[in-house]
């Protein structure tokens, strides 16, 4: 078994819905750019700069717009016969 951590942004998104503001409109009052909007949606590395001037922005915190989700992927019979 394989475990990959991975960091994801969709509490973001679930921000801008609470506070109605569409992801064009983050972009246009410029809470967010576009490239950075497009790192959070593909889950990419952004860096706690970022991540502090979306707080900052959006008056919340780090745990509000990031979540830690452990991927766990099984290997197969056949993964397991190749080591062999």
């Amino acid at each position: 078994m394989y475990i990959f951590t991975m960091i994801s942004y969709e509490n973001f998104f679930e921000i801008l819905k609470i506070n109605g503001i569409s992801q064009n409109e983050a972009i246009r009052k410029n809470i967010i750019n576009a490239r950075l909007l497009n790192a959070l949606k593909h889950n990419k590395c952004i860096t706690t700069d970022s991540i502090n001037n979306l707080c900052n922005k959006l008056h919340c915190t780090p745990s509000d717009i990031i979540s830690y989700k452990p991927d766990i992927i099984e290997e197969t019979d056949c993964q397991n016969q190749a080591r062999l």
